[in-house]
């Protein structure tokens, strides 16, 4: 469970979390206020991921074979995982701004 920005109450699982990158802010359900995930490490693991799609293409043309190209998969979840599932939630715009 993931703390709130506001009342700190772990309120947040994991999965709810990582939806909110689809469905915008989420309510906390003990102070009901608005938490979200910066855009900012939302940018960096869409960044790191797209990094690592390219490094396995260019691997994959230089080793001719197309089995690199599976490596899409991991690189994604390994993305999500180190920069969207361990950043904190913020609580207003001006969190995501300042940090």
């Amino acid at each position: 469970m993931h703390p709130c920005p506001h009342c700190q109450q772990p309120t947040f699982s994991t999965a709810r979390k990582v939806l909110l990158l689809w469905l915008g802010p989420g309510l906390c359900s003990a102070c009901n206020k608005p938490a979200f995930i910066p855009l900012r490490n939302v940018a960096i693991a869409v960044f790191a991921w797209v990094i690592l799609s390219w490094l396995l293409i260019a691997t994959t043309f230089y080793m001719r074979n197309v089995l690199f190209l599976l490596g899409s998969i991991p690189a994604a979840m390994l993305a999500i995982d180190l920069w969207l599932v361990r950043a904190p939630l913020a609580g207003d715009l001006d969190d995501d701004i300042q940090h």
